[in-house]
């Protein structure tokens, strides 16, 4: 199995300006724990990492600089490495901080949210509708560790261990924590009491399908407006 080390390093800080409603708070900061993975294990197929490399993304917030990042989706840690190659994390705990990835303008943004065991808890969301949309569509990006198996006789392979990516679509209403889209028209509609006939018509009138992202979108963009 493929270990997680934990890695102590002293605690850093990069001062950067931000907007005024964060002025008093740190973008990046160095952790005293940071996670790092065991690379000589090469049995485990995958990465953490939704990219393995460190890749040019700017960051809201802090006018038009240009960090190196990487989205850690088992820790749910947006690492930045620094031009001597030092890493520190983006504090997921700040508002209004969008990181943008320059190669596939893939925005990140962290938010409230409660997960399928009705946890509470704080983490990156890709926006996939717009930021500023009252009703956002977010994509809750995850790898998760599977374990490897022995074989079953003899005449079988054993299964080698490997991180598997899990999206999970999530709906985040004005300023209320992000909680799992249902995945039926009528469930959505029921989130909104007052205006769920109209949005059971529009669904109905556009054969809004809520496996596609495409639709639901759109479905997003049309409740926003409401």
């Amino acid at each position: 199995m493929k270990k997680i080390l934990l890695v102590s390093i002293l605690a850093l800080f990069i001062s950067v300006s931000l907007n005024a409603q964060e002025n008093n708070r740190t973008l990046i900061a160095g952790s005293n724990q940071t996670y790092t993975f065991d690379k000589s294990d090469k049995s485990v197929k995958g990465s953490p990492y939704i990219n393995d490399s460190f890749s040019p993304a700017r960051v809201k917030s802090d006018g038009i600089k240009v960090y190196k990042i990487r989205y850690n989706a088992l820790a749910d840690q947006m690492e930045v490495e620094d031009e001597n190659s030092k890493k520190y994390t983006i504090d997921k705990s700040l508002k209004n901080v969008l990181i943008t990835f320059i190669s596939d303008n893939k925005t990140y943004q962290s938010y409230d949210y409660e997960n399928k065991d009705g946890n509470l808890k704080r983490g990156f969301f890709v926006n996939v509708s717009p930021a500023d949309n009252k009703v956002k569509l977010l994509n809750k990006e995850f790898k998760k560790y599977i374990a490897g198996a022995a074989p079953k006789n003899g005449y079988s392979a054993p299964k080698p261990a490997y991180y598997k990516k899990v999206d999970e679509y999530y709906i985040k209403i004005n300023d209320n924590s992000a909680v799992v889209l249902p995945n039926k028209g009528k469930k959505i509609a029921a989130l909104f009491p007052e205006k769920s006939s109209d949005i059971i018509a529009f669904i109905k009138a556009n054969k809004i399908k809520t496996s596609k992202e495409a639709h639901l979108i759109k479905l997003m963009n049309h409740i926003s407006t409401l």
